[in-house]
């Protein structure tokens, strides 16, 4: 990812102490302190507030009893250690070591081949081609498809007569107890994010100068040679943090197992859904004990992986330094969620080169892998219910019963529509006000202490959702927020803010510092620059933004079944997975994938509908 600006940056003055000079002049403390100050108090609310209070339960020992005098159900409570050392022991201690497990070789496991299958899709895609656009826009469907529907797909074609067993010839039971639901979420996961990787790697070579491979082919270098001592060293930067984030992300899994597979299952249980269990039983010390070592955990891969690696999460240059003409890897991850759909601008274009048919085989391969699964969503939705189980290639003939179906009164599907709609639209209204003054401050005001306040605003988001959930929850029963839509708005912030605190973050990092100087020279006052200057010239970064956050929000599914249990509040996430058929025990999965497809058309078409004018907006750069 570029960061370089549309028009050179003057260079005979020395813009470095320049900058901080007028940047630590009376009143811009006052005014960093004004901009953040609402972010931080809602992190602290939302994330904060959640973490001590669930280390605060952890300790907790409730105590069940009989009342010999009333002969009524007594509840009492300690301060013990016994909801951690109980985790260690007997049965608990069986389960907890398993679900460390699952989620630990969920992690290597998954990571490492998404890592490999993501790095060659970008090498393949990195190269002139004819409907190179198109190639990179079938990438982006497994990512908009929301984890829980993705699922529910996955759960569709590995049941027993689904067309997983068909195409293998084999009569595998993959939902059950055993390796193969083991399997299952591996390669689930799998489809759904090695793309993701390999987009956010395409957008690291996409800014390596095509000199240098010239000059390493000039030398006689191997291809080989070329990706182990070129290619790889100079993507670094962007892959070691992208790996990162997804190892946190598979650390903190809950969504696809639990509804792929289902929560009590030994083979896939992980520790969120070990918390959850706990937390769905009112267990509230034990279910944060999980959260709290599981938080833990998270925190130590971290801190390991950032120390091992170098991994820059925040980019250099937080507290002032010229970052106009460079590109940190921060700035590079935290804008290739976006431009990842297209080539960037203001780098070297590469030339067509001409491919082999091996090549093309490869393109080809990745479509196939990026659209099957979501191809198979669509024939299933548009088959007869009676052709359910049918695998032929084609829903012939045509049927729009397993629409109707979803929106049947009794299924509630387009009640919940509005209620994502609703959440979704809320949580990104108040992220967007929260986090572009916040933003602002951190990237273009010079205060003491801001790269470390950054980096804390970045470390909120690696906080397991299960160790917010369960405290909230337990809160929100006591003031009576359960099924109201704040219960869903406001845990929501915990990873929406900070997500678009570093989103905008690194595109205000891009813009020229002279906008402000000249803005300044004219009378106007830091608040006056932000308002007439910065943020006109920030919209397509905030409209980036408002796309990614509202996405993020939309496929939300944790929060929203901890939270909300009547029918009139559940998010299209949480409905579409309890569809139940005409008797108790039967999935309707033709009817889910109805559901599914209208719950996803909306962003894979958003996203490629914006990808042009985002990508545009982000490459263009400060001066218009």
């Amino acid at each position: 990812m570029t960061a370089t600006t549309s028009a050179p940056v003057p260079t005979a003055l020395p813009r470095g102490p320049r900058r901080r000079s007028m940047g630590r002049r009376v009143g811009v403390g006052r005014l960093a302190m004004l901009l953040l100050s609402p972010s931080v108090l809602v992190l602290l609310l939302v994330i904060g507030y959640p973490i001590v209070s669930a280390l605060r339960l952890s300790f907790i020992k409730s105590t069940e009893g009989i009342d010999p005098n009333t002969g009524l159900i007594t509840r009492t409570s300690s301060f013990s250690l016994d909801n951690y050392t109980n985790i260690f022991k007997g049965e608990s201690g069986d389960l907890f070591w398993n679900a460390f497990w699952n989620t630990t070789t969920f992690t290597v496991v998954t990571v490492a081949i998404e890592t490999v299958v993501g790095i060659c899709m970008a090498l393949i895609m990195n190269n002139a081609f004819r409907g190179r656009g198109l190639v990179r826009a079938s990438i982006l469907v497994p990512w908009a498809i929301p984890t829980a529907i993705s699922g529910l797909l996955w759960r569709w074609i590995f049941t027993a007569q689904g067309v997983a067993n068909d195409v293998l010839h084999a009569h595998v039971l993959w939902t059950t107890e055993g390796i193969q639901s083991w399997l299952a979420v591996v390669i689930a996961d799998t489809w759904k994010t090695a793309p993701f990787i390999g987009l956010l790697v395409l957008a690291g070579l996409q800014i390596i100068p095509a000199e240098v491979y010239e000059a390493a082919k000039m030398d006689g270098a191997t291809p080989w040679v070329t990706f182990w001592r070129i290619t790889l060293p100079l993507v670094k930067p962007a892959l070691v943090v992208a790996v990162l984030f997804r190892m946190l992300d598979v650390l903190r899994m809950f969504d696809l197992p639990f509804v792929l597979i289902g929560r009590g299952k030994s083979s896939t249980d992980t520790l969120s859904i070990l918390a959850y269990n706990e937390m769905d039983n009112l267990h509230f010390g034990p279910a944060a004990a999980y959260a709290t070592v599981l938080f833990l955990y998270v925190a130590i891969v971290a801190y390991v992986f950032v120390r091992l690696l170098g991994a820059d999460i925040v980019g250099r240059g937080v507290g002032g330094e010229d970052q106009v003409s460079q590109t940190t890897p921060a700035a590079a991850v935290a804008t290739a969620p976006v431009a990842r759909n297209a080539a960037i601008g203001g780098g070297q274009r590469r030339r067509r080169r001409g491919a082999s048919w091996l090549y093309y085989v490869g393109i080809a391969a990745i479509v196939v892998y990026c659209l099957a699964p979501f191809y198979w969503m669509v024939v299933s939705a548009l088959r007869r219910p009676n052709d359910q189980f049918s695998n032929a290639p084609l829903p012939m003939p045509l049927s729009l019963k397993n629409l109707e179906a979803a929106f049947s009164s009794t299924n509630g599907f387009g009640r919940a529509l509005l209620n994502s709609v609703i959440v979704a639209g809320a949580t990104t209204v108040v992220t967007l006000v929260l986090g572009i003054s916040a933003a602002y401050a951190l990237a273009r005001l010079d205060f003491r202490g801001k790269g470390f306040l950054l980096s804390v605003i970045i470390a909120t988001s690696m906080f397991p959702g299960i160790a917010v959930v369960v405290p909230i929850r337990q809160l929100f029963v006591n003031i009576n927020w359960i099924n109201t839509y704040q219960a869903m708005v406001l845990p929501s912030l915990s990873f929406a803010l900070p997500l678009s605190i570093w989103l905008l973050t690194a595109f205000f990092r891009q813009m020229p510092f002279e906008l402000e100087e000249a803005a300044q020279i004219d009378g106007c006052t830091p608040s006056q620059a932000f308002r007439r200057i910065i943020l006109p010239i920030a919209a397509p970064g905030v409209f980036t933004t408002a796309i990614l956050v509202f996405i993020s929000a939309w496929n939300e599914f944790i929060i929203a079944v901890s939270v909300v249990n009547k029918s009139e509040y559940k998010t299209a996430n949480v409905i579409v997975s309890q569809f139940t058929g005409q008797y108790q025990f039967d999935q309707p999965f033709g009817t889910q994938m109805a559901a599914g497809v209208v719950v996803t058309i909306p962003l894979v078409i958003a996203v490629l509908l914006f990808q042009r004018r985002i990508v545009e907006g982000l490459t263009a750069g400060g001066v218009k």
